[in-house]
């Protein structure tokens, strides 16, 4: 039988990362073992995809849903890694957090996704820890990983040259592009990206929700298991936490800025200070009235790299330099707001104006966006 009462996510907490369900999950771990040993409808990653759809089909808050899902081809994660399909909860709480944070500051976005539990199993970020001397020969036999590094760069903020605020290359005195970032820089942004593990964690044997986050067991093992060791797992959910033991503590160079923030005594601090002041300089930091993207308080490429992805997931696959200067001049002048941003593309005279004639001008639509779309008309 179904249960009389399913549980809705309590929002009472004023940060979204910490909201939790209501009440406790109404079907317990051995209830699921049972569904899934008899083939029945089960939570799985499926449901979670439909539901996804079914959200994207009936809201009424339609621009948010598109930003999300625009968002989500940016800073991709994906249920092809084993532990993320297992973990639908985790992965639809992903999406909320970037429906969430769809008309915030793009620095919002960075910093969920560097913090995201998920993104670090995607991108092996999670237990990513500071090089080490095995043998005591005076030079490291290992190394912190640079995966999460390298994309954070390539792919979610300044990607692989300088750009002019309209798209075009910026070129150096050799009248070649000019690259943002090299192998040495990926190897000192992942030194800031060591030393986070899981921030919470539950027994799969105990039940969901009824829980405020405040009161949740806290994770005291930096090793802990990567494996959702079941549908009821939570350790996906909430943010990661940092371990001061396993964060390197040197300076760091990379991309045009320094990390130094060796002042700090307390090695956890540190660790968090490090991938905030990281952060703030791949995407800005909005409300210090500083101004962003001028390769003095953040880097420079930012608005143009970001803005034409954002175009070519809502307007056009082509935007011509003078539409992508202008919706990247609102991002830049706003400190990364998105909702200014969409909004400069959308009403912007290219994408308002049709012209038959133009035959470089639109997009083709994703299958998922047209299905929905047919079955909304």
């Amino acid at each position: 039988a179904r249960p009389a009462i399913w549980p809705t996510v309590d929002r009472s907490d004023s940060d979204p990362e910490k909201w939790h369900l209501s009440l406790a999950y109404p079907i317990s771990k051995d209830e699921l073992d049972l569904i899934d040993d008899n083939n029945l409808v089960e939570p799985s990653n499926r449901n979670r995809r439909q539901t996804h759809w079914q959200m994207m089909f009936n809201a009424k808050d339609q621009l948010r849903q598109k930003m999300g899902f625009a968002l989500q081809q940016i800073v991709v994660i994906s249920a092809e890694a084993d532990t993320i399909e297992d973990n639908m909860y985790g992965a639809s709480n992903y999406q909320d957090q970037l429906n969430k944070n769809a008309f915030n500051h793009y620095r919002d976005v960075l910093g969920f996704v560097n913090w995201s539990p998920l993104m670090g199993r995607w991108l092996s970020s999670l237990q990513n820890q500071k090089g080490a001397d095995l043998d005591g020969d005076g030079n490291n036999d290992i190394f912190p990983d640079e995966n999460l590094a390298r994309e954070d760069m390539q792919l979610f903020s300044i990607g692989l040259f300088e750009r002019w605020p309209d798209g075009s290359l910026r070129l150096g005195s050799d009248g070649l592009p000019i690259p943002t970032y090299t192998n040495d820089d990926i190897r000192e942004f992942a030194k800031v990206l060591t030393g986070q593990s899981f921030g919470q964690y539950n027994s799969t044997s105990d039940p969901w929700g009824g829980v405020a986050y405040s009161a949740l067991v806290e994770n005291t093992d930096f090793d802990r298991g990567q494996n959702t060791d079941g549908r009821l797992t939570l350790r996906y959910s909430y943010p990661m936490k940092m371990f001061g033991a396993y964060h390197d503590l040197s300076v760091k160079t990379f991309a045009g800025t320094t990390i130094d923030n060796t002042h700090l005594t307390d090695p956890t601090l540190q660790g968090i200070a490090d991938i905030k002041q990281a952060l703030d300089w791949l995407a800005g930091k909005p409300g210090d009235s500083l101004p962003d993207y001028e390769m003095v308080n953040s880097h420079r490429s930012v608005p143009a790299f970001i803005c034409r992805r954002l175009i070519q997931r809502f307007t056009t696959s082509n935007p011509s330099k003078d539409y992508l200067h202008r919706v990247a001049t609102v991002f830049k002048d706003n400190e990364g707001d998105l909702g200014k941003t969409i909004k400069a593309i959308l009403l912007d005279s290219e994408a308002r104006i049709v012209d038959l004639s133009n035959t470089t001008f639109g997009l083709k639509k994703s299958s998922i966006e047209s299905y929905i779309q047919i079955l909304r008309t």
